[in-house]
């Protein structure tokens, strides 16, 4: 029986250890509010002043709702550390004119670009061709041709009235045409064309007919990288550790700073800061954990 009473209270010392540390990591900078609404911000994003590395990643989080200032305040669906934002863009139906364009410029200076793996480009509709060009070069497009009578399933993408390509990788500018195909005059079908997040399709379908101011909203995820400039700038320790022919990178618990790998190994002492704080102190954890037991265990 006492051997399980001393299991039970290393058990307990060791939770408390692991949610010390648990409490102990932030996603944001110092005395920056985290959330916006119930959406994670983590660094290098930010809320407010000296919260966020750069332009790029201010976050304005207005009535609850977050915005990216520097993409038009576009909303932000989410975001995290390991490269990757999720943020709504409308999608204006037009049902007259058969032929519509739409572009997307992402500027050569911003951390931002298309995500390939996340995202796909949807067409939707019948009779109508779209195709997705990058510096004049097609990329990425496919044609719907309908049977009569039909436009496909409203909610879902099986290849009647709806198809989808992939994306090449990296797209920073894009024209996105559509075009009318021949079809039955006056038959009132829509066709949109659209980046859209991999496994998303909006809940109340697309519209067969167009509705003056129509629009709804669909997220598109962008991936995001820091050059090296960003870095450096913020973090001095970075150009040294470049010239020792490493690369840095902002750790996952961003409110640390950053950590230098050189050759694939992580230089230790770049930065020693929270990371190595709370990993001292989780093995001091452990070891006391461990003595408690020997000496309840010999008693």
């Amino acid at each position: 029986m006492q051997v399980f009473r001393v299991l039970h209270l290393f058990i307990l010392i060791s939770l408390t250890t692991t949610t010390t540390l648990t409490k102990a990591k932030r996603i944001s900078k110092k005395g920056c509010n985290d959330t916006c609404g119930g959406i994670l911000i983590p660094f290098p994003f930010g809320i407010g002043s000296n919260c966020f590395l750069n332009k790029w990643y201010n976050v304005d989080c207005n009535s609850s709702i977050p915005y990216l200032s520097a993409l038009n305040n576009v909303e932000l669906l989410s975001a995290n550390s390991f490269g990757d934002v999720t943020v709504n863009i409308s999608m204006t139906f037009d049902c007259e004119n058969s032929m519509q364009n739409s572009t997307l410029v992402l500027s050569d200076e911003s951390p931002f670009s298309v995500s390939d793996y996340e995202n796909n480009l949807l067409v939707k509709g019948c009779g109508i061709y779209a195709d997705v060009k990058e510096n004049g070069s097609i990329v990425a497009g496919c044609s719907m041709i309908c049977p009569s009578d039909t436009g496909g399933d409203r909610n879902n993408c099986f290849g009647i009235g709806c198809c989808q390509d992939t994306i090449p990788y990296y797209i920073k500018s894009f024209s996105l045409n559509r075009t009318g195909l021949e079809r039955p005059a006056g038959d009132g079908s829509c066709g949109s064309a659209f980046f859209m997040g991999r496994g998303y399709f909006p809940s109340a379908g697309f519209p067969r007919q167009s509705v003056d101011g129509h629009s709804i909203y669909v997220p598109i995820t962008l991936s995001w990288y820091p050059t090296y400039r960003d870095i450096s700038s913020n973090w001095p320790e970075c150009r040294r550790c470049k010239i020792k022919g490493g690369y840095c990178s902002i750790n996952v618990d961003a409110a640390s700073g950053v950590s230098c790998y050189i050759y694939g190994r992580s230089k230790i002492g770049v930065i020693l800061g929270k990371h190595f704080l709370i990993t001292t102190m989780f093995f001091v954890g452990l070891l006391l954990s461990f003595l408690l037991f020997l000496i309840f265990y010999n008693l």
